[in-house]
């Protein structure tokens, strides 16, 4: 949350020093996605902690190709992790990859999805991860 905050007040005052339009209007756009990413992810974090789920890792960022706010998250349940990137403004998946436990399913069972239009098959953890990074997240 700190963090959030902080880069809040940095964007705040790029902005505010910026006097091209459209640079402006960038930063005003990945502003607002943090805001909007951190209610998002608290309401979500809410509904799944009711269904015995955990959330962590929260990222968000503005992308400018899709225009619209990405999150990147985990959630945990009895073992089974699922790494996801979903747009906040629709709620649609766009990247994720999931590891089930030992306990209920075979050692190193795990397997991904790329949403996104004419996006080849997710190989592997690596694979998934070097994706994550491209749209600019911290895996």
């Amino acid at each position: 949350m700190k963090t959030s905050i902080a880069i809040l007040l940095i964007l705040s005052v790029a902005c505010s020093r910026s006097r091209d339009p459209e640079t402006r209007s960038i930063l005003d756009a990945k502003m607002k996605c943090t805001r909007q990413g951190e209610e998002w992810l608290a309401k979500f974090t809410e509904k799944e902690a009711n269904a015995g789920e955990i959330v962590s890792g929260g990222q968000f960022t503005y992308d400018r190709a899709l225009d619209t706010c990405l999150s990147y998250y985990y959630v945990r349940r009895n073992g089974t992790i699922l790494a996801e990137v979903i747009d906040t403004l629709t709620g649609k998946g766009i990247l994720n990859f999931i590891i089930h436990s030992k306990t209920n399913a075979s050692p190193g069972d795990a397997s991904g999805v790329d949403n996104r239009e004419g996006a080849t098959p997710v190989r592997d953890l690596t694979d998934f991860n070097a994706r994550v990074r491209a749209l600019g997240f911290d895996p």
